[in-house]
């Protein structure tokens, strides 16, 4: 992968990439990251989601989708983009079956992933699922679909989207790009001339202050400008870590979020472990949600993932039970629960984000209909 990154630099008209064209090869070419035939996610891989962790994260998720299918907001379509190895698929469908036999046995769950490692893996936890279709890439789906009515659900997808990386210096706004020397990657900076990121800090409002790196997501704005031409109405249900523009000013964060993880450990310096390491960065939640509304994707509920599961009833998933052995299926699930409640578990970092479109929808409604489960 490094060699077919440097012939990329030195066949370019100036002698260096973007970062979000370093990002995609690294990551999505024909030996990137992502499209290796090794694990990436949980305890041998690279980093954990809250799916590997815990089953009850997409149970919670089913009774949502199931109460929107039986008030009629939506028919039961899922397009889960990203679905990583399958589990929050499988944790849905299995629960969906469970509580709603009759819409079960209506259900379409379309699959978008890229990675055929992840593909396999899918296929092998949801072989038992014969209403599951999937696609490489979101181009394919609108090919072979086109536009429909349901959901679109996407956990730590859009952090892996490439993006341009920006930094000040000396009064001077710059764009990162990687080059060659010595025949070793190294970054390069080039007073910025790309017009979508002028257009992005200008619309926003952004100022960044001297010495302070910060990433434009590009590629996520086309990302949610996709969503919105395929899904004609119904949900949005967005899973990530980020911050919002007023966070980003803090102190803490003046050099960016872009960085890799390899082997559970943060690596600060993205071009190290070239393919063997995922790289990722903290999404902008506010231009996530002003460039959906310009789509007609208005936002329902905006909450940090533990407060989410919460309001959606994740505790009512408890079970009673008098065995005393800690390794039964209730205690299993109840532990499962309690890890993604507890203050410091992996939902105090992320954050979920739900959109509706040409459907009446409101926070106070998520509420109602959990409350009547």
């Amino acid at each position: 992968m490094k060699q077919v990154l440097k012939k990329q630099i030195k066949e370019s008209l100036h002698k260096r990439i973007s970062y979000s064209e370093y990002m995609n090869i690294a990551l999505y070419g024909e030996n990137g990251y992502y499209m290796k035939n090794n694990r990436k996610i949980g305890k041998h891989g690279d980093f954990v989601t809250t799916s590997e962790l815990s089953s009850s994260f997409g149970r919670a998720m089913a009774h949502l989708f199931v109460k929107a299918v039986e008030h009629r907001l939506i028919p039961p379509v899922i397009c889960e983009i990203g679905g990583g190895n399958g589990k929050f698929a499988e944790a849905v469908i299995n629960e969906w079956r469970k509580i709603s036999p009759k819409t079960a046995n209506q259900l379409t769950y379309y699959m978008i992933e890229k990675s055929l490692y992840h593909q396999q893996l899918q296929r092998h936890h949801l072989s038992s699922s014969n209403d599951v279709l999937c696609f490489e890439s979101l181009e394919a789906f609108a090919l072979q679909v086109g536009k429909f009515d349901g959901v679109v659900f996407s956990n730590e997808w859009l952090d892996a989207l490439p993006v341009e990386v920006i930094e000040k210096r000396d009064g001077v706004l710059y764009e990162v790009w990687v080059a060659l020397e010595n025949d070793e990657l190294v970054e390069t900076y080039i007073p910025i001339d790309n017009q979508q990121i002028i257009d992005y800090l200008s619309q926003h409002r952004l100022s960044i202050k001297e010495g302070q790196r910060f990433e434009v997501p590009l590629q996520m704005l086309k990302a949610i400008k996709d969503i919105s031409e395929m899904l004609n109405s119904g949900m949005v249900v967005t899973v990530d870590y980020g911050y919002t523009f007023e966070e980003w000013q803090h102190p803490a964060r003046s050099r960016g979020s872009l960085r890799g993880y390899f082997q559970h450990q943060l690596i600060k310096n993205p071009l190290l472990h070239v393919g063997e390491m995922d790289l990722t960065t903290h999404i902008h939640f506010d231009s996530l949600i002003a460039e959906g509304q310009q789509y007609g994707l208005h936002v329902t509920t905006f909450k940090r993932q533990r407060e989410f599961l919460m309001m959606m009833g994740l505790l009512n998933l408890l079970e009673e039970h008098s065995s005393t052995n800690p390794f039964s299926s209730q205690a299993k699930s109840n532990r499962s629960i309690s890890s993604l409640m507890i203050e410091g578990s992996i939902s105090d970092y992320f954050h979920v984000i739900v959109q509706h479109k040409h459907i009446e929808m409101s926070e106070s409604f998520l509420v109602d209909v959990i409350k009547k489960r």
